[in-house]
């Protein structure tokens, strides 16, 4: 990656993903996932991300990540 590059989107990485659709990660490390990208040693995770029904929320610690994800997956996102 060149200096001038600008990377877009919100790391993600296994730890700190919570969702309901086993192979996001996978989509995630492709690229077909708009706005956020797999975590490496120069853009390392530092929110969790929750998707629950394909909805997605950017969570900033495990304790509110876990609270979203059980709340959501128990009685629905909407």
């Amino acid at each position: 990656m060149r200096k001038s590059q600008v990377v877009l989107g919100v790391p993600v990485s296994e730890s700190m993903l919570l969702t309901d659709q086993p192979d996001l990660l996978t989509t995630i490390a492709r690229g077909d996932v708009h706005g956020f990208m797999l975590a490496d040693n120069a853009h390392p995770a530092t929110q969790w991300l929750v998707q629950v029904d394909g909805v997605k929320i950017i969570a900033p610690d495990k304790q509110t990540a876990y609270m979203l994800f059980y709340s959501w997956s128990t009685k629905g996102a909407y």
